[in-house]
């Protein structure tokens, strides 16, 4: 029965997309994620009716029904975004061990995003966890990317001593941080993931669209050139797209270089 099946997908996408907002609220103020949620405002507990991904929101017109404050909009925009990831990733996978373990992964990408957008944070919990777990499911050759340990090993330390490099010429010269630890962890996590060639095509794609981002933002004095960018963002998009390119039309850097 696929149409069920994917209405399995439905639910639990949406349903890790509200723990998604969760993890985005509370991990930057290192708040635990277990107790129930609480409008941001009037800090009242949110009854479960009222906690139903997207639904809820459209049902109560973006307003809290305790102190009738506006809901951000993060929150059925993160739900939506998760679940058509996870329908994605099932399309290609199917009912697997493979569906899931990426489907994690995709999902720290997308806190990762939220909370270096929001708050200049990228949580440490996670990058720690997923490292690990890139690193384990490597060496067990049940990579969904079909990375190898030697591979992964190779991404994950040869892009965080990068990294960190570069952060330490960038201050020498700059006298300051060119890249904030984070980031370093981050990048360290993709490439234990996707190994070495891969987080490669990710550094560059992420630079460019940091780079045309703050040139964007620059051109309309929104900012200038001293100031930061949530560069941990651009490497959750870059990471996606060369996820989903992977899975989609097989890519390969080596078609890069032809």
């Amino acid at each position: 029965m696929p149409y069920f099946d994917y209405l399995v997908v439905i639910l639990f996408g949406l349903s890790f997309g509200s723990f998604a907002n969760v993890c985005i609220n509370r991990l930057p103020s290192e708040l635990s994620i277990i107790p129930p949620s609480r409008c941001p405002n009037c800090e009242t507990r949110i009854k479960y009716f009222d906690n139903i991904p997207i639904l809820s929101y459209l049902l109560l017109n973006g307003k809290s029904r305790c102190c009738k404050k506006k809901i951000s909009l993060q929150y059925p925009i993160i739900e939506f975004l998760v679940m058509i990831l996870g329908i994605a990733i099932y399309y290609h996978f199917g009912k697997s061990l493979d569906s899931i373990l990426l489907f994690f992964f995709i999902l720290s990408l997308v806190i990762i995003f939220g909370t270096d957008l929001k708050e200049f944070i990228i949580p440490n919990p996670i990058t720690y966890l997923m490292m690990i777990l890139g690193i384990v499911i490597s060496y067990f050759k049940i990579n969904p990317l079909d990375i190898l340990i030697i591979d992964s090993l190779l991404g994950g330390i040869t892009s965080g001593l990068m990294f960190y490099t570069i952060s330490k010429i960038f201050l020498f010269v700059k006298k300051k941080e060119g890249l904030g630890i984070g980031d370093i962890k981050m990048i360290s996590m993709v490439g234990f993931w996707i190994g070495l060639e891969f987080t490669f095509i990710v550094i560059v794609l992420s630079s460019l669209l940091g780079l045309m981002f703050a040139l964007l933002l620059v051109a309309f004095k929104k900012m200038d050139f001293q100031q930061y960018i949530p560069y941990g963002c651009f490497i959750s998009i870059s990471t996606v797209i060369i996820v989903y390119l992977n899975l989609a039309l097989n890519f390969n850097i080596y078609f890069l270089l032809i």
